[in-house]
């Protein structure tokens, strides 16, 4: 997606986005998440399904590798250090803020050509059972 030629967007938030592109793609590549999230919210709409003129810069994930509870306890702790490991090969330094029951957030802090900046992935377990199908299609 070459959206910096578009000219609609500061450049400071292409980086974001083009850096939560390349998360998304690693974090499908990674054993401990394959097919085990589902992109859900503002993101997953406006950059996968729409032509929204706004751009998001935090990624929401639902976990589906296991619609029972103890599935996904036993689970959780490898998918959260797959969110960790994925992060820090990518070069971000990891602040994984304490969790509850529903979910657990990371800020993926990073040095980039604009300056500071953080990608936040909100990692949540409540919404094990997805309705439809997790599609991968990307709009054009």
């Amino acid at each position: 997606m070459d959206i910096m030629s578009t000219g609609e967007f500061e450049p400071r938030t292409v980086d974001k986005v083009e850096r939560l592109l390349d998360l998304l793609d690693e974090m499908e590549r990674h054993p401990a998440l394959k097919g085990k999230l589902a992109l859900h919210g503002d993101t997953a709409i406006n950059l996968f399904m729409l032509d929204v003129p706004r751009l998001s810069v935090d990624i929401d994930v639902s976990y589906i590798g296991s619609v029972s509870r103890k599935g996904m306890l036993a689970d959780r702790p490898h998918v959260e250090d797959g969110i960790e490991a994925v992060a820090q090969a990518q070069g971000y330094a990891v602040e994984a803020h304490p969790g509850g029951h529903a979910g657990r957030t990371f800020l993926l802090r990073y040095r980039g050509d604009w300056g500071v900046g953080h990608v936040k992935v909100d990692c949540i377990y409540m919404n094990r059972s997805p309705i439809l199908q997790p599609c991968c299609e990307r709009r054009p």
